[in-house]
């Protein structure tokens, strides 16, 4: 089964597996190059919210994979050329070979098609100038992934994640329900840049219901995330809404 972090992941069925997809990692190494590095703890905290989150479920068992890994230098990889004539089209770190073209770098079969062949920047190098953070060659480091197999050992047995139940605005008092509500649970409600907005941090009530007040007229229309956070301030449930409902 598909889980969604942002809704309940209680496993079900007689022998339950599921999965689901988490962290922008690789899309930070994208956008930002270097600065992807500023982005790693966040990015960690959340996926380890994310196993908690599983483990107060119920599930047992959660096994971590990625699927692959990359090269990062500031300032950007030494530019290996290649020349355009040899090949129909090329990435930072591999390119489709034209015809019967032999350029003088690695050659490898194509995973998904043994006849069809791809050619790979040698060493930590790419085929495009500029490039700080890439992946696609056969380095180590782009290619050897870990598996993580973490056990709940009887963390979360018989409790279950929080999840927000309903949203109900009057004009820009949001009043929600919550539901599997925790001790310490608080509830917040945040721009679309991640900003809380003013005054609206406050803690769920034991029955699972909390009202907050948006006290800027101008979000009214706005489209804002409730979170639900736990404790120790771990994101544990999301929810996208539009102040004034």
């Amino acid at each position: 089964m598909q889980l969604d972090e942002t809704e309940d992941l209680v496993p079900t069925g007689a022998i339950p597996k599921g999965w689901c997809e988490t962290g922008r990692i690789d899309g930070w190494g994208h956008d930002l190059g270097s600065e992807m590095a500023g982005q790693l703890s966040d990015e960690l905290v959340r996926i380890v919210s994310l196993v908690e989150r599983l483990f107060f479920a119920g599930w047992q068992k959660i096994k971590i994979v990625t699927d692959h890994g990359w090269l990062l230098l500031p300032g950007g990889l030494q530019k290996f050329d290649l020349p355009g004539f040899l090949v129909e089209s090329r990435w930072s770190r591999c390119a489709c070979i034209k015809g019967q073209s032999k350029p003088e770098v690695p050659v490898v079969p194509w995973y998904w098609n043994q006849a069809e062949y791809v050619v790979v920047a040698p060493g930590a190098k790419a085929f495009r100038a500029g490039v700080e953070y890439s992946h696609g060659g056969v380095s180590p480091q782009e290619c050897i992934m870990p598996e993580l197999t973490v056990t709940a050992d009887g963390i979360g047995r018989g409790l279950r994640s929080p999840r927000v139940a309903s949203i109900k605005w009057k004009r820009l008092r949001c009043n929600i329900e919550v539901a599997n509500a925790q001790e310490g649970l608080r509830a917040e409600i945040r721009t679309a840049d991640g900003a809380t907005v003013p005054g609206t941090t406050k803690e769920v009530e034991p029955d699972g219901q909390v009202s907050l007040l948006v006290a800027d007229e101008t979000l009214e229309g706005k489209k804002v995330s409730l979170v639900l956070l736990s404790t120790t301030n771990d994101l544990l449930a999301k929810s996208d809404t539009t102040v004034g409902g």
